[in-house]
């Protein structure tokens, strides 16, 4: 069995260093490269995260700010069990559903929640 061992430290940060290093840089107390080194972070994700704020002089609250944060779900996570859940149980009951069937599924249950 082999292992996967990580090689770089990309993505390894924490909200607060991220806030800790987009304040510097805002605040006008070191540069963006500057910053990102001081607090361990890459250049260009606190470069994404800076222009994500568009001109604003402070770092909103509700701001994700941790990595991979940015990718959205289609469905939260409850609604993603009870789906799952569900085509579990048509399929113990011998009414298996194709990929095509779960995908219209999907939709209509996300055009019904949207």
């Amino acid at each position: 069995m082999t292992h996967y061992k990580r090689k770089t430290e990309d993505g390894k940060y924490s909200a607060e260093d991220m806030r800790k290093a987009m304040k510097e840089v805002l605040s006008g107390k070191s540069s963006i490269r500057q910053s990102a080194k001081n607090n361990g972070l890459v250049y260009n994700t606190l470069n994404r995260k800076l222009t994500k704020l568009d001109g604003m002089q402070e770092v909103p609250k509700n701001m994700a700010l941790t990595p991979f944060s940015d990718k959205s779900a289609v469905f939260p996570r409850v609604l993603e069990d009870e789906l799952a859940g569900y085509v579990q149980e048509r399929s113990e009951l011998g009414f298996g559903m194709d990929k095509t069937e779960v995908r219209r599924l999907a939709y209509q249950l996300a055009d019904w929640n949207n």
